[in-house]
This record gives structure tokens, sequence and C-alpha cells, in this order.
């Protein structure tokens, strides 16, 4: 056989989710083209990888993330779905623009399920119940994050990543990608591994993968070097900076902030200290005792680099780290409980 049978379950679970779940992609392409949600726009950038005329290049950091953008180019090629009451001025090629985006997130939010099913099959022991359980809390946390936007790509990255944690030549790849793709990947991936250096007993394992982490900021900061952008206000000076973690604690305290930054925080900082239940030590190198450090870290990043309702959907972006583990700590609950209600039915 040319794929292993979890592989090639993989695939097809792809496949139909990528047609079962189509009513998703209609509403995140309203958003994405009725902007009912204020986010940076991608599409004149696409268009600039393509060279039209109508293209242009953003500023930093979003200029970087290259590799996300150029993904969608091949979508491009697909007929555009057309709805009534968008802009007039708006040509035909930036309307295909948005929807390629738009496409990439969605078959990435779907990647980034059949993944998390699959690292809980394969990487964890999980039975179809788990593996079930870890697609389904995937497709639920993945709404947290900005669809809309270029997190999906992001995200997937980061799935992979937990699926390469085995092969340093696979995870090095995967770090090369996500320096021009989005370095929110680095981040994650980063703060992991310097939390295992520190605070685990196999730091030879950790500082050998923290290398490609390493690795992949230089490209970042050498690709920083050789195409200079203008950054963010907040970016270029350190002074910016307590005013900035000021402005997101005001943000937070709002309506808007508790459902935007608080509660997913929350429910991320939930998820890594249940993974905690579950014996970790048996599922090493995909998980570590410490891994739920990731949060409060990434939560720490977040409020000294996002700008006020964002710090809630990038501290997000830790829960694949979580999701194996998770879905092995609920389906041995479920089982146990299941074994005590019916114990004629215990094996």
């Amino acid at each position: 056989m040319l794929l292993s049978t979890p592989l090639r379950r993989g695939i097809l679970t792809f496949l139909a989710l990528s047609i079962v779940l189509y009513p998703v992609f209609i509403t995140l392409l309203r958003v994405v083209l009725f902007n009912t949600i204020i986010t940076d726009d991608y599409a004149p950038y696409l268009l600039y990888l393509i060279g039209h005329p109508e293209g242009s290049v953003p500023g930093a950091p979003w200029a970087y993330r290259v590799l996300s953008v150029a993904a969608a180019i091949p979508f491009r090629l697909l007929p555009v779905i057309t709805f009534s009451n968008l802009p007039g001025d708006w040509s035909p090629a930036y309307i295909a623009a948005k929807q390629a985006l738009a496409v990439l997130s969605y078959l990435c939010m779907v990647a980034t399920v059949c993944v998390a099913g699959y690292a809980a099959a394969t990487r964890f022991g999980c039975g179809p119940l788990g593996t079930f359980l870890a697609g389904a809390l995937a497709f639920i946390l993945a709404q947290y994050i900005a669809l809309y936007s270029l997190d999906a790509p992001a995200l997937l990255l980061i799935s992979f990543g937990v699926l390469a944690l085995n092969s340093l030549p696979a995870f090095s790849a995967l770090m090369v990608v996500s320096a021009l793709a989005n370095e929110k990947v680095l981040i994650v991936f980063g703060l992991m591994f310097a939390v295992r250096l520190l605070l685990r007993p196999a730091r030879q394992r950790a500082f050998l993968f923290l290398f490609p982490v390493i690795a992949g900021c230089a490209l970042y900061g050498a690709a920083m070097m050789a195409f200079p952008l203008p950054l963010m206000e907040h970016q270029q000076n350190l002074g910016h900076l307590l005013p900035s973690i000021m402005m997101n604690v005001q943000a937070s305290l709002t309506l808007r902030g508790l459902l935007l930054n608080v509660l997913p925080v929350l429910v991320v900082f939930a998820l890594a200290l249940l993974a905690r239940t579950t014996t970790l030590s048996k599922h090493a190198p995909y998980a570590s005792q410490v891994d739920w450090l990731v949060v409060p870290l990434l939560l720490c990043v977040a409020m000294v680099a996002s700008v006020t309702l964002n710090v809630g959907r990038i501290v997000m972006h830790a829960f694949p780290l979580f999701i194996g583990p998770v879905a092995l700590a609920l389906e041995q609950r479920i089982q146990n409980q299941s074994a005590h209600s019916f114990p004629g039915r215990a094996t």
C-alpha cells in the first residue's frame, strides 16, 4: 500500500469534511467579502505576487507572511461565487483574490481538524472516540482564531509541527517554511522548547529542536533586513511597550474584551491543565508536563506585541499542543465512566 491506513483515512476525511462543512466556507466568504470584521486585507498583496497592477505590499509583519499568501494563488483559478451588494468599484481580480484567501483559510482549518485526529490516533494512541474528540475540539477551537485572515495556515503549521516532533529534519523544514509563512509558529515552538530546555531532564533533545526554531527566527530577521518595511509604532520604540500593555489590559476589561481576549485564554489554559491529567511521559516527545507554561508565556508575548482585542486569538494558537493529550484524557474518562455505569460490559 502506498499510504498507511491512518493516513489514507485522514485524506478521505479531509475530502469528506471539505464538502460537508461547505456552509462554514460560505459564511467565512461572506465575512471576508463584506468586511464584517475589521481585519488585515491580504488581497492586494496576493495581486502583487502575481504581478497584477492593483497589487501592493503591506507593512510589517504582514508582508513577511509571503508563503501564506502565495499558497492562495492557485485558488484564484476557481469560479468566483457572486454576491449582491458588493462595492461597485471592486474589480473581478480583487474579488477573486479575496475569495482565494478565504478558500485557503477554510481548507487549512479543515486540514487542522484532520491532523488533530491523525495525531491523536498515531501519536497518542487514541481509539476512535478519542480521534473524533480531537477533531471536534480542533474544529471548535479554530473558531476562536481569525479564519477571515491568515491565522488558519499558521494553525495548520503548528499542528504539523506537533506531528513532526519525532523527526528533526521534518521539524526543521517546517520551521524554515514558518519563517516566511507566519512568525507565530516560531513563537509557539520557541516557547515550548525553551520551557522544556529549562525544566525537563531531556535537555539535549529540547536543544536540538530549539535550534531549528532559532534558525527560523534568524531567517525571519534576515528577511526584515533584506526587505525593510514600516513597523507599527509600538514595535519601533520600547517606550511604547508599557502603554501597549495597559491598552490591552483596558480593552480586556470591556465586554468585547472579556469575550475576545479573556475567554479564549481561559479556554486554552483549561485545556493545558486538562492535558496534564494524563500520563504525558508515555507520549514524549509529543507532550510534556511543562508545556502548559507556554500559555502564560504566550499571553505575555501577546500583551506586548498585539493590539487591543487580538490577545485571545494569538494565545489560542497554542491549542494544537494540547489536543492529543486532552482527547486521550477525555476518552479514558468516558470509558472509565462507562465501565462503572455498566460493569457487565467491562472487558
